[in-house]
């Protein structure tokens, strides 16, 4: 894709629908969540259906999706923030229409990686990986002013301030650019073999993950490797891995799985853990390997 949708920016008094396309949610931690975004100026439309309970899923497939598309077509929806992740999005996700969907700023993470990869690599939107509804409940000021900016401010030039950045390796430049795509590493390797993978060319790819073990991690990335999914990987961003383990193993795990020849770039502050700080999918990055600064480029888009 040659040119890339940047959805118009939020504005106060805007509104907000809210999708649970994956798993059931607390409802107190819901509401709790809500109150944030309300405090931060929007109005807010929640679908009765989304309370609806089927095993650990929130209501159906069809149900979930259909609530999605909804919200993906209706005019009076300005953006769009997800419930709550877990599991179920790759459920729902086929029973998407690929017709009358209207671009909008959507934010979510974790299972909800596939929503944002499909809308970025098969539509062509600008989308944002950052928290969920249940998150915002017991958020620090970090995570919700980076969830403001990203959901408010036109152009959003690099990765928010985040806390000890680390280069892990340089490669072989001294920056790299490609296009960024990325998420879950659980929910990227489940991905594989549908057709909602993703394998962009020239492309920086960021993983983070919770409560996965090392040899996990590592069963994950030989898949991904040897499925040919890292094939066009310039460059790794890794955000967070809370309850995965040390966090020196882990990235010696990384640095073996793809040499000394990818640079990657450690420390960002983003995942199951806060801060979690909001950042676009689907544009071009660009990684400086002397600062570990992550800018943002939004040339080719239609606003």
């Amino acid at each position: 894709m040659n040119s890339f949708i940047l959805p118009k920016p939020l504005k106060y008094g805007d509104t907000i629908g809210v999708i649970a396309p994956a798993a059931a949610f607390n409802e107190d931690r819901f509401q709790k969540g809500i109150a944030v975004i309300k405090s931060l100026g929007f109005l807010v439309d929640i679908p009765d259906e989304i309370f609806q309970r089927k095993r650990y899923l929130a209501g159906n497939d069809k149900l979930r999706a259909q609530i999605v598309q909804s919200m993906l077509e209706r005019s009076d929806i300005d953006g769009i923030v997800c419930a709550r992740g877990g599991f179920g999005t790759l459920r729902m996700i086929p029973y998407i229409n690929q017709k009358n969907i209207s671009p909008k700023r959507i934010i979510g993470f974790s299972d909800i990686t596939v929503l944002l990869n499909f809308l970025a690599f098969q539509y062509g939107w600008i989308t944002f990986h950052g928290p969920v509804v249940t998150m915002l409940a017991d958020a620090d000021s970090q995570t919700i002013n980076a969830f403001y900016h990203a959901l408010t401010t036109p152009f959003q030039k690099s990765m928010p301030a985040s806390g000890e950045v680390k280069i892990l390796s340089k490669g072989n430049k001294q920056q790299i650019s490609g296009r960024l795509w990325g998420g879950n590493l659980t929910t990227l390797c489940h991905m594989i073999g549908t057709p909602y993978a993703v394998n962009p060319l020239n492309s920086i790819l960021f993983l983070e993950d919770r409560g996965e073990s090392l040899y996990r991690i590592d069963r994950m990335l030989s898949h991904m490797r040897l499925s040919g999914s890292l094939d066009q990987v310039k460059g790794i961003i890794l955000g967070t891995f809370r309850e995965c383990g040390d966090y020196e193993d882990i990235y010696n795990l990384i640095l073996e799985c793809f040499g000394d020849k990818i640079p990657v770039i450690a420390g960002i502050e983003c995942g199951h853990d806060l801060p979690n700080l909001t950042f676009p999918l689907g544009c071009w990055a660009e990684m400086n390997l002397e600062t570990g600064k992550i800018v943002f480029s939004f040339h080719d888009i239609v606003t």
